[in-house]
């Protein structure tokens, strides 16, 4: 998990969005991963948000993103372990 934690850092500094995005997704099939997404989110908000006049002005797009992301994921998890 701290090589995916590493690899997540890396595409948020040197590749585009959609990297970190699926970045995230594949970092999201992991157990412990959502308090981990969430800051990454954050993290891409803080360097490269906007906020988006489509929704309302929503200025932390990829915190929710991520977030949803990781919850789904748990959710999913957990009625598969059920």
């Amino acid at each position: 998990m701290a090589f995916s934690a590493l690899a997540l850092f890396g595409s948020l500094v040197f590749f585009p969005w959609w990297v970190s995005v699926v970045a995230a997704w594949w970092l999201s099939q992991f157990r412990y991963s959502l308090p981990l997404l969430v800051g990454c989110g954050l993290l891409m908000d803080l360097w490269f948000g906007y906020p988006v006049d489509a929704l309302f002005g929503l200025h932390y797009i990829y915190t929710c993103v991520f977030a949803g992301m990781g919850l789904v994921a748990a959710s999913i998890r957990t009625r598969i372990l059920e």
